[in-house]
């Protein structure tokens, strides 16, 4: 009887995990570190056509986002064109602690299926404040840049912070 519940829970704990989380295959993962090593060159040259050519035409972008403006109007979703994005990124990016890490490649990369789909969205993360960093009870600030993968070439969907 031991040995059937072992068994049991064993096999379920393998369906479970295949099921979870997707890798990223090397295929992918080259591709991937191409696509962002060029996005790296166009920050680091300021150049927003080039930028623009690894991005989709709208971007979920909740940094993009002011508070200010959520005030005014609330904010269904955090979807901004892609001129938008570029302009907040170049604000934002140059001279912060993202682009001294960014610059050191401290990223993590994470691959995540979308909930009810067959969708891959890849994930390149960066943790700006460690947890405990600000307060003992702060739980840290990650910063996310997300892709999605069409027709073999990796495209910008999201740049969004956690929290």
């Amino acid at each position: 009887m031991t040995t059937k519940l072992l068994i049991i829970l064993l096999l379920g704990l393998t369906f479970v995990s295949k099921g979870q989380s997707p890798q990223l295959t090397h295929s992918d993962s080259i591709l991937l570190s191409n696509t962002w090593s060029e996005i790296v060159n166009t920050l680091a040259e300021s150049n927003s056509n080039k930028l623009k050519k690894h991005c989709l035409k709208k971007i979920d972008c909740s940094i993009c986002i002011s508070y200010e403006q959520i005030y005014k109007e609330p904010v269904d979703n955090f979807i901004v064109p892609v001129d938008t994005f570029v302009k907040h990124v170049f604000s934002f990016v140059p001279n912060s602690k993202l682009w001294t890490l960014i610059k050191s490649d401290e990223k993590q990369i994470f691959v995540s299926k979308i909930y009810q789909s067959d969708e891959l969205r890849y994930s390149i993360v960066f943790n700006t404040v460690k947890p405990g960093e600000m307060g003992p009870k702060h739980e840290g600030v990650s910063i996310l840049f997300e892709f999605i993968k069409i027709n073999s070439e990796f495209r910008l969907i999201s740049f969004d912070s956690v929290p």
